[in-house]
């Protein structure tokens, strides 16, 4: 048992920096996603009364 205690222990160091950052990642990739999603919607909205003007 003591022998496989720091194997472990080192895995489980070196996994937790990549799950943190795996973690950040997956949060930065939402944020993106919801910020182009929010600023299209805002780019649509500003067009399509301009398109309906010109339409007019």
């Amino acid at each position: 048992m003591a022998r496989l205690a720091p194997p472990t222990l080192l895995l489980s160091l070196s996994t937790a920096p990549f799950l943190a950052a795996l973690c950040l990642g997956q949060g930065l990739w939402q944020m993106g996603l919801s910020l182009s999603a929010s600023s299209t919607e805002l780019l649509r909205g500003d067009r399509l009364p301009l398109v309906e003007q010109d339409e007019t």
